[in-house]
């Protein structure tokens, strides 16, 4: 029954994606599959706005659970929903010919899309002129439902894949290596996320011997939160001078963790959400993969020191010989990454000094490598040619 009322509501809605995709004059077509709460949705509405004053169409592929960035990618872009457009294949087809038509006509054509099936779908109904690029947040391989083997039977039609950084770029180099193919290595571009920064220096009091910890993002497998519950419930247990807060869609884990942990709930306001790293010491990812969380970017220019799985580009970023932070071993055995960042916490808990120079040197580090200029220049440069 739901499944019929999304294809009705669908059927409605067509007119009104065809109106918008023809009254558009633009050359410049994004597909992102969401515009929920998360950090690559983040990045995607800064990708457009690098752009915004060609009036880009940005296409969303799949339901979100939320509608919490759709104002922002709105104000960024003319934003065109495709509903069951996008899924039902009886529907997708006809969607797709709609699409490519437009593109094909238009000059100097680009399309950039992300984790998005019908944008790889869409690919090989376009002309050999249509520039297309897509984006690769996180390194998955193998793994039966990655990006990278979805995508491998229209990858040689793609001008260029950007990725994070040289960790993920070698890892995608090695994986084509194994299916023999061999002539991506020119069009595969690092560009890092990036983040607005205030030149104002933010100097964390660790000398009061009360620390609070933050973890920060969805509640979601591959962020594995219950690591993060069990290393702030072990910690409590010990008495160590840690305070735990969560924030994120973590309500419904309220009357089964300890009570000591602070649940906040999802912060959609910047300011607000800022409070929280400047009051914060630290913030811990325990995620199973990642490409490089924009919470970590976040925290970090706010002077917040990370303690991590050696995850996505992070480690290339975040450990203590370049006294940016601490990495853990991504351990198939769970307890024992537990057991890694409680040892962490002991050894902080006593360095003051450590946690000074470490929370200034994180500053230093987004600045420098996170820059926003940077991002937007090489962004231009791919989407523009110029």
């Amino acid at each position: 029954m739901k499944k019929l009322l999304s294809t009705l509501q669908s059927l409605v809605h067509y007119p009104f994606i065809i109106r918008r995709l023809k009254k558009s004059k633009t050359n410049i077509f994004f597909f992102f599959p969401y515009y929920h709460t998360g950090g690559g949705e983040q990045v995607h509405i800064r990708i457009i706005e690098t752009v915004r004053e060609h009036s880009p169409l940005c296409f969303i592929t799949n339901q979100s659970e939320n509608s919490d960035l759709k104002e922002d990618f709105s104000k960024v872009s003319t934003l065109i929903e495709l509903k069951r457009w996008s899924s039902k294949a009886s529907f997708r087809v006809l969607m797709y010919k709609k699409i490519s038509a437009i593109i094909n006509a238009r000059d100097n054509a680009v399309v950039f899309g992300c984790n998005s099936e019908f944008y790889l779908g869409l690919l090989p109904y376009l002309q050999e002129q249509v520039r297309k690029i897509d984006l690769m947040h996180a390194f998955l391989g193998d793994n039966q439902y990655s990006f990278e083997n979805y995508s491998l039977p229209v990858v040689n039609t793609l001008d260029n894949r950007v990725v994070l950084g040289p960790i993920h770029r070698e890892k995608l180099l090695d994986f084509y290596k194994k299916k023999h193919i061999y002539n991506l290595n020119d069009k595969i571009l690092t560009i890092p996320n990036s983040i607005p920064v205030s030149r104002q220096v933010t100097k964390k009091d660790f000398s009061n011997n009360r620390f609070e910890i933050l973890f920060v993002g969805r509640n979601s497998e591959e962020k594995r939160p219950h690591l993060f519950i069990k290393i702030a419930e072990e910690a409590i247990q010990k008495a160590l001078p840690f305070s735990f807060t969560m924030i994120g869609d973590f309500e419904t884990l309220k009357r089964s963790v300890n009570p000591k942990i602070h649940i906040v709930g999802k912060i959609n306001d910047k300011r607000e959400l800022d409070s929280y790293y400047e009051k914060a010491h630290f913030i811990m990812i325990t995620s199973h993969f990642e490409g490089f969380p924009m919470v970590l970017l976040e925290g970090m220019s706010k002077g917040v020191i990370p303690i991590c799985t050696d995850v996505g580009e992070i480690p290339g970023y975040i450990n203590e010989e370049k006294g940016t932070g601490y990495i853990i071993n991504n351990n198939s055995n769970e307890e024992k990454i537990i057991q890694r960042f409680l040892e962490i916490l002991s050894f902080v808990m006593i360095s003051p000094q450590t946690n000074q120079i470490f929370s200034l040197n994180v500053q230093k580090l987004v600045e420098n490598e996170f820059n926003e200029l940077v991002f937007k220049k090489k962004y231009r440069k791919l989407l523009l040619l110029n």
